[in-house]
């Protein structure tokens, strides 16, 4: 009901939490065993709770915010945070979902440049094995969508250093890491 909704400003944190809780499918916690306990008090019996899961940070790129601070600018700062650890930083994006198609495809092309820029003052630190063939085996599988005019693939020449992808499935999917992240244009 309408009239149960409470202004934002008036809103503590648990019921910020509360209202959370009840409104998705599934959480995913980490941390120690007092924040865990407090994710799962009055979880709803339908809401999937797991435990220190995979880890995935997502960015959202919105036109207001392009238009305020430029794709350049966006693209460098995204790249600075993919960069830093080789995404081993559980706050290191892994999928950026950009507000309309031309915006995720004008970012795309600014990131890799970025990123190839980034790949000389920060180089990447060496890719194990199974890592280097995730890489390379999304690669592939992304080429196949680019050729149907499903996506976009840009990435390092010659190695696994960097990759990015633009894909218009919204599924979350976690990257291999290592520098590899997916652009995923939405609609406003």
């Amino acid at each position: 009901d309408i009239e149960e909704c409470r202004p934002l400003q008036h809103l503590s944190e648990l019921d910020v939490m509360d209202e959370f809780k009840h409104g998705v499918d599934g959480i995913v916690v980490w941390g120690g065993k007092e924040a865990v306990e407090a994710y799962r008090k009055d979880l709803p019996a339908q809401t999937k709770c797991i435990v220190f899961g995979p880890k995935l940070s997502v960015a959202v790129v919105t036109e207001e915010g392009l238009e305020r601070v430029g794709v350049e600018t966006a693209a460098r700062q995204l790249s600075e945070e993919i960069s830093i650890w080789d995404q081993n930083a559980c706050t290191a994006p892994q999928i950026c979902y950009v507000e309309g198609e031309k915006n995720a495809r004008n970012l795309a092309e600014n990131l890799a440049l970025a990123m190839k820029e980034k790949a000389i003052v920060l180089p990447a630190g060496p890719a194990g094995v199974d890592t280097a063939v995730e890489i390379q085996k999304l690669r592939g599988v992304s080429e196949v969508e680019e050729a149907r005019g499903l996506g976009m693939v840009l990435s390092s020449c010659g190695n696994v250093d960097w990759t990015v992808i633009v894909k218009n499935s919204p599924q979350i999917e976690p990257s291999p890491l290592h520098r590899t992240i997916s652009i995923v244009p939405v609609n406003k």
